[in-house]
This record gives structure tokens, sequence and C-alpha cells, in this order.
């Protein structure tokens, strides 16, 4: 567990997209698109695993990219999000 502090806890977090042998950072997280930090290109059917660390516990899900184009950072960028664990 982070570290207690007066007004609640710290933790360390973790969110990324595992694409192949690639470690993609994100941004942001939707019910049906994400950001990523940095400007990569994904081809349309590539399929992938979005992982949550928090502290020492991972949690992680299918995702295939949908779209046509994969725009550079802050731009939203639809995926299909199945609802697993």
């Amino acid at each position: 567990m982070g570290i207690q502090w007066k007004d609640g806890f710290s933790a360390h977090v973790e969110l990324f997209l595992l694409v192949e042998d690639k470690k993609l950072r994100v941004a942001q997280v939707g019910p049906e698109s994400l950001i990523l930090r940095d400007t990569c290109t994904i081809p349309p059917g590539t399929r992938g695993r979005i992982v949550i660390k928090v502290d020492d516990r991972r949690k992680s899900m299918t995702w295939s990219r949908t779209t046509e184009l994969l725009r550079g950072p802050k731009e939203s960028n639809s995926s299909n999000w199945p609802r697993d664990a």
C-alpha cells in the first residue's frame, strides 16, 4: 500500500499499453478511447493489453486498434474495449 499522509494516501501508479514487445505510455483512457503520451503508428487490427499498476497490484485488459489512423498525443483514438480482467 502507499504512504499514509495526514490527508490521504500516496500510491505508485503506472498506466501503459503493451503492443508486441513495446511498452507505450498512456496519458488517458476512457470507456472507448485512449490517448498515448507519445506519437507512434499502430496499424488497424493490432491487439495489445492495457496495464494498470497500483503499487504492487496489476490489472490488465485486452485492447484492439479499430480506427484507421493513430494520431499524436492529446488526440483520441478509438478502441474496442472488452470488459475483462
